[in-house]
């Protein structure tokens, strides 16, 4: 491992060195080929010159740490704990393999059809979701970053919306699907899908599989889990990893096993690849195995712990390699407070942080009623009353997420914290098993545990699943509008014609004139003497006209008069020739 290690390095440094040594014009030059209107003018001289000299640091750093290997190796081994010996592996596949195999055996027929059925029905609400009016943050992920090249991709975080694994995944599922609103959210709907089973398998291995399909009946009908499974963000790729290192954090600390210790390191790292928000749910991982660890065991702690803080190490590693492209491009604080956003003083963030909390609970029951918050409040303090186990895991979110935000002075908008649905629908199936059983125990004796998991599971899901689909088509703002624009559009279009369109329309139809496999040049600058321009006005957003034509700095008297030559949908289409006055 050692001496990939320092090969690995030495390559790095290498590559950075010589990639320091490129032109600003090449660099420029290759840019400017993927910008709709021919020019990246943020990418200045300085701006490749601070770039060049951030490589050649990192060529510095890469051998000198590589160096610095090769030189201790032969002192680190002996020190190092042995994080994936011989048939770890095979032991981590006979130990899931085995997972499967006893729960398989010790499920009934009728459990597992309920867990299928609860797990379609969440796929279909969200396969409804799929259709719905592209977004403008979805429109605007695309346009701007999805269709650049992997190389730019990964190192390009000029905006918040670069959800990096996201963007590569959804690259990849529109250059095999093609460009359209289902493809684009297809990365996000799968991992989202995926949620489902592993959060119902962490929790029945925490708890029991009664609780687990009663958390699963929630999960599957939640209104924000629905959403944001069918956005085209990088959240519920979030929450896939954070369920998934809350299972292998279970097996890791129950089995000192190196290969999911090292595996929560992954799974966390790609979450931060996809969101940086993803340190909150990663920290709560960390922090609640940690307890877990101490807790629980006395005479194993300081192995179990060796392996943790190892697993941390490689988290943070993995973290800082896969964001070496944007630290080198924008620098490291960009990942921490990224340059678009407000002002993140002590003055600021007391003056706005309750305002970012009221954002969160309104996000939360937005989808519900407000009776049902106010019980769900009651079963999450029930259910820390009652459960050991789960006050851990508060304990452990708590302390992951409250100091960060004092730290960072500022609170993440709502749909980074859609991951603590997860343990607030748990809490509720814990405090809905133990008001069940009382009632079995005080009132029906003849009610049991299968029947009243089954009808409470289904009374969950029809009726949180019934009110979240009442809200969730016109929750968010969406533009169906774009679509019928674009279509018009390219049948209307002919060479050396321009579209005009005005925020916040602007980026939805230049997504569906990509999908309808329209230049997109055309939305940019002005049509060439003898053309038409196209001017859409929004009136929903009280466009006018003139307006859209000083958002691109227009000169109005160089167009012959305009005619209106489509409405729809409050949307109004106006065309005007271009120079020399003629007809078509």
């Amino acid at each position: 491992m050692a001496r990939f290690t320092i090969i690995g390095l030495t390559l790095l440094a290498l590559l950075a060195w010589w990639v320091s040594g490129w032109s600003y014009t090449n660099v420029s030059t290759y840019l400017d080929g993927f910008s709709p209107d021919g020019k990246v003018e943020r990418y200045t001289p300085a701006f490749h010159a601070r770039i060049q000299g951030n490589l050649r640091m990192l060529a510095g750093i890469g051998i000198v740490v590589g160096l610095a290997l090769l030189l201790l190796r032969g002192r680190l081994g002996p020190m190092a704990p042995a994080i994936v010996g011989t048939g770890a592996l095979s032991r981590f596949r006979r130990a899931v393999a085995d997972v499967f195999d006893r729960y398989g055996k010790r499920t009934s027929s009728a459990h597992k059809q309920f867990v299928l059925l609860l797990i379609l029905a969440g796929t279909l609400v969200r396969g409804y979701m799929l259709f719905m009016p592209i977004t403008w943050d979805e429109a605007f992920t695309y346009t701007y970053f999805v269709t650049k090249p992997f190389p730019v991709i990964v190192a390009d975080y000029s905006y918040p919306n670069n959800h990096i694994l996201h963007t590569l995944l959804a690259k990849l599922s529109t250059m095999l699907f093609g460009v359209g609103k289902i493809s684009l959210r297809l990365p996000a709907f799968l991992a989202g899908v995926l949620a489902m089973p592993v959060c119902y398998l962490f929790i029945r291995g925490m708890f029991n599989r009664y609780i687990a399909v009663l958390a699963l009946a929630l999960v599957a009908a939640s209104g924000s889990l629905i959403e944001y499974s069918a956005l085209a963000r990088g959240y519920s790729i979030t929450w896939l990893c954070m369920v998934s290192a809350l299972a292998l954090g279970r097996h890791f600390s129950k089995e000192n096993d190196p290969v999911s210790a090292m595996l929560i390191a992954v799974v966390c790292a790609l979450g931060m690849w996809s969101v940086p928000t993803m340190i909150y749910p990663a920290l709560l991982v960390y922090i609640w195995s940690f307890l877990d660890i101490t807790i629980r065991y006395k005479g194993s702690k300081l192995a179990r712990l060796q392996l943790w803080f190892a697993s941390g190490v490689l988290f943070t590693a993995l973290t800082f390699f896969l964001y070496t492209p944007v630290i080198l491009v924008h620098g490291v604080g960009q990942l921490f407070h990224h340059a678009t956003m407000p002002d993140n003083s002590w003055y600021m963030f007391q003056d706005q942080h309750m305002e970012g909390v009221l954002d969160l609970w309104d996000r939360i029951i937005g989808t519900s009623r407000t009776w049902m918050a106010i019980v769900g409040i009651l079963g999450f303090v029930f259910a820390g009353y009652v459960s050991a186990r789960f006050r851990t895991l508060v304990v452990a979110m708590s302390l992951a997420c409250i100091p960060l935000v004092l730290i960072k002075r500022h609170v993440a908008p709502p749909e980074a914290w859609s991951f603590i649905l997860f343990i607030l629908h748990l809490s509720t199936a814990i405090a809905l098993f133990y008001v069940l059983k009382g009632l079995q125990d005080k009132a029906l004796p003849k009610l049991g545990k299968r029947t009243r998991t089954v009808w409470a599971g289904s009374i969950l899901l029809l009726g949180t699943g019934y009110t979240a689909m009442s809200v969730l088509p016109e929750r968010m703002e969406r533009f169906p509008q774009a679509a019928s624009c674009a279509a018009y559009l390219a049948d209307a279009y002919q060479v050396g014609d321009r579209i005009h369109v005005a925020h916040p329309l602007q980026v939805p139809v230049e997504f569906h004139c990509l999908t309808l496999g329209m230049d997109r040049a055309l939305l940019h600058g002005s049509p060439t003497s003898g053309g038409l321009v196209f001017v859409v006005v929004d009136e929903t957003h009280e466009q006018t006209l003139d307006g859209v034509l000083r958002a691109h700095e227009t000169d109005a008297s160089t167009f012959g008069p305009f005619k209106m030559v489509h409405d729809q949908d409050r949307t109004v289409i106006f065309a005007a020739p271009f120079g020399e006055q003629h007809a078509r």
